[in-house]
């Protein structure tokens, strides 16, 4: 009788488990995957808004002295400008590229609270914005994006395909980067292994994005990332033509932009000589 009883019991636990993290990702998706990030001194030459209800993208323009080239950079899930101006802006500014970084609603002193249907609202408004704006050409820009910034920069990329698209430490989908972050933790763990794909609210993936635009992307992927491998993201995408992965050996999550930082660069250029007159067209199907 003991024995049923415990198993009756462990039973209810695994289902009480199960059915905790079925609620999360079915009806909490949001608030997992988007977090808020201060509002930190920065130093661009100016900022607009572009506002949706309540929530508002807040877009930094940086820009060089003489006209150059142009990117829209995504920032990463923690979000953090300050940090980016000091990684990567300089050496971009330098190189004669202006800049225009999109924050979210929440980071960065963006009011309100990112969710996946704002933030591609937003987006979207904002890139409409900055193409009409006249200096920054979307159809002759690259997007830049470092992790959830890549995954956004791609989805966005179908409705404003731009010359070409330069992300790194990116995931397949959200359901791998989650598969990583609850391994990470005993209590977590084995949620690992239950079907994420089943549970989420929303999956968004690399490979299904890509597809439905002609615009060149390069991934540069850590040898160390513990998020998501080199194997998992090229196994992902395939033998898609308009898409190239590159290993950065010794990088990982956090520090491919940096580790691979002159491959980062050689790779942005070579984006650039690409660039056409006309921009590219969506696929048709």
């Amino acid at each position: 009788m003991f024995i049923f009883r415990l198993l009756g019991s462990i039973c209810a636990i695994a289902l009480l488990y199960v059915l905790m993290v079925f609620i999360g990702l079915r009806f909490f998706l949001d608030e997992l995957v988007f977090v808020t990030s201060p509002d930190d001194l920065t130093n661009e030459s100016f900022s607009f808004k572009v506002s949706e209800g309540k929530s508002e993208a807040l877009v930094r323009v940086y820009q060089t002295k003489n006209a150059g080239h142009c990117v829209i950079f995504f920032l990463g899930r923690s979000g953090g400008i300050q940090r980016y101006e000091k990684e990567i802006f300089g050496y971009l500014l330098e190189s004669g590229t202006n800049i225009y970084a999109i924050s979210f609603p929440g980071y960065d002193g963006a009011a309100g609270r990112s969710t996946f249907s704002n933030v591609k609202e937003l987006g979207n408004s904002a890139l409409v914005h900055i193409n009409k704006a006249g200096s920054c050409r979307l159809q002759e820009s690259v997007f830049l994006g470092r992790s959830l910034g890549g995954a956004i920069a791609v989805e966005l990329a179908v409705k404003n395909p731009p010359a070409g698209i330069l992300v790194d430490s990116v995931a397949p989908s959200l359901a791998i980067a989650f598969r990583a972050k609850f391994k990470k933790s005993w209590f977590t763990t084995p949620a690992a292994y239950l079907p994420l794909e089943v549970f989420m609210a929303a999956n968004p993936s690399f490979d299904q994005a890509i597809s439905k635009f002609s615009s060149r992307v390069v991934v540069l992927q850590g040898s160390h990332d513990l998020v998501a491998s080199y194997e998992e993201i090229k196994g992902a995408i395939g033998t898609s033509q308009n898409v190239s992965v590159k290993e950065v050996k010794g990088a990982t999550h956090s520090n491919t932009h940096i580790v691979g930082r002159n491959l980062y660069l050689k790779e942005l250029d070579s984006l650039f000589k690409r660039v056409q007159l006309q921009g590219p067209e969506l696929k048709t199907k």
